[in-house]
């Protein structure tokens, strides 16, 4: 599995906790190319658990779909839907591949006014959602890495098509207590709409 990196390695740093420590107060920094790229643990949740930081700042789910936002709208109107298509692309690959998942050449993306590469945003994505494999494992029946790329394709699909507003999608991905919703389940869109995406955006939903 592409992610057992992340399980393996944040299950043996909280092996290795020695007493009592607070919330965040230890920090590992896994072998990349992003500086300032932090895992802060123990957290309240499951073993393994973290806080991703990047240069000093909590990086969320809601962060990413807003980067994904900017970064669409930040384009011509006449581009927008071949980037989405890119990034639809790119975070299907880091779904499947982990850090093997490879950019176009050409692949940048603005995140907090930071200008990072392709391969920096798959490592990026990569030790975000990682952390849902250790709260909510796949092998358990649970949504795991799916359920961020999940919010990531709504919050494309807002961006390109309007259908919803990308505050529906930062709902989406704070969901507790209950499963959340399969990508564009739940009633957000009408089948008329559904008709109405890319063929390439949807083939890329129905993979996830």
């Amino acid at each position: 599995m592409p992610y057992s990196l992340v399980v393996n390695t944040m299950t043996q740093n909280y092996a290795n906790i020695v007493g009592t420590v607070k919330d965040y107060s230890l920090v590992y920094q896994p072998p990349c190319d992003v500086a300032n790229l932090i895992l802060e643990y123990p957290t309240y949740k499951a073993i393994g658990d973290y806080r991703l930081t990047l240069n000093g700042k909590s990086l969320s789910h809601g962060d990413i779909i807003d980067v994904i936002e900017h970064d669409i709208l930040s384009l011509p109107i006449n581009r927008r839907l071949d980037r989405a298509i890119e990034l639809s692309d790119l975070l299907l690959n880091i779904l499947n591949n982990g850090l093997a998942a490879r950019a176009n050449l050409d692949f940048n993306i603005i995140i907090d006014k930071e200008n990072y590469t392709g391969d920096q945003f798959v490592e990026i994505i990569y030790w975000l959602i990682g952390q849902e494999e250790i709260n909510y494992p796949s092998h358990r029946g649970k949504m795991g890495v799916r359920l961020p790329i999940t919010r990531y394709h709504e919050a494309i699909i807002s961006v390109i098509y309007g259908f919803f507003n990308i505050q529906v999608v930062k709902q989406r991905a704070n969901i507790r207590n209950r499963r959340p919703p399969l990508c564009l389940a739940g009633g957000i869109i009408t089948l008329q709409q559904r008709n109405q995406i890319d063929v390439n955006l949807l083939n890329n939903i129905n993979k996830i």
